[in-house]
């Protein structure tokens, strides 16, 4: 907001480095999309594999907004993969989001949902990804990993690489969707608040997302406001009462953001009452 009301080169030039290199680096998912919930070094490049809904939804808003901000048209893809991954590995039935995905495997291996064999991705990608993914990836190193390789922009690709790369993304992510991935599938009344503002402020980007934020904006209408007041949320099929001020707050304004988007004057009528 600061950038956005008193321009300042040297702090656009920051601001740029860091949102470049949160997508660039192992912080980023860069097959399912999406974004980790924290790495365990100062470069960036291991990650705690679990990724939360309240990162995601913060990050596709913050990317939405430095698209504008900084005049970086790309950041808005990175914004568009964030919220696709919310929808394919955090939707439930109900049209609320999970809180988030674990950082193991059905087996209780870390990471190995997310890491790539050699191997196997010479066998899935052309030659041409592949030897993209070799350099790139670091897969010429020694592994940081038991299970595998992490995808990451661990050198910086060319061009031609960065083309090779996206063709390797469209192979691996229906085999990653495939692989088990354990979710924690409380449906928080907070946390789906912020993601009714992600996929607000986002529906002038995709008809997908105006319609994942009317789904939500029900949801939470539907399921988590109980005699006029919030509940905690629903954890297998049960409510959880006595909901905080910043699950109000979220909810709160995960309405006024749908209101703005779509016009919707329930969402305003309902904010306000919620915020009495």
């Amino acid at each position: 907001e600061r950038q956005a009301r008193q321009p300042d080169a040297r702090l656009a030039e920051f601001l740029r480095l860091t949102f470049d290199q949160m997508a660039a680096r192992a912080l980023r998912d860069h097959v399912g999309g999406g974004f980790f919930r924290y790495t365990v070094d100062p470069g960036w490049d291991t990650p705690h594999f679990e990724k939360m809904l309240y990162d995601n939804a913060h990050l596709a808003m913050l990317y939405l907004r430095a698209a504008a901000v900084l005049r970086q048209p790309r950041y808005r893809e990175l914004a568009r993969s964030t919220l696709d991954f919310m929808q394919d590995e955090l939707l439930d039935a109900s049209g609320g989001l999970y809180s988030s995905t674990s950082a193991v495997d059905d087996a209780g291996r870390e990471g190995a949902t997310y890491l790539w064999e050699p191997d196997e991705l010479k066998r899935r990608l052309s030659p041409g990804a592949y030897a993209a993914a070799r350099r790139v990836w670091r897969l010429d190193t020694a592994r940081e990993f038991e299970g595998g390789y992490l995808p990451a922009e661990y050198r910086t690709p060319t061009a031609d690489e960065r083309r090779l790369l996206a063709d390797a993304v469209r192979v691996l992510h229906p085999l990653r969707l495939a692989r088990s991935l354990p979710r924690d599938d409380k449906l928080n009344a907070g946390l789906n608040g912020l993601a009714l503002s992600a996929f607000s402020q986002a529906s002038q980007l995709d008809p997908a997302y105006r319609q994942q934020a009317d789904r939500l904006q029900h949801f939470l209408l539907s399921r988590l406001v109980r005699d006029g007041r919030l509940v905690k949320g629903i954890a297998r099929g049960q409510v959880l009462p006595h909901a905080e001020l910043e699950d109000y707050a979220y909810v709160v304004q995960g309405l006024l953001d749908h209101a703005d988007a779509t016009g919707n004057t329930q969402s305003r009528t309902r904010a306000r009452q919620l915020a009495l």
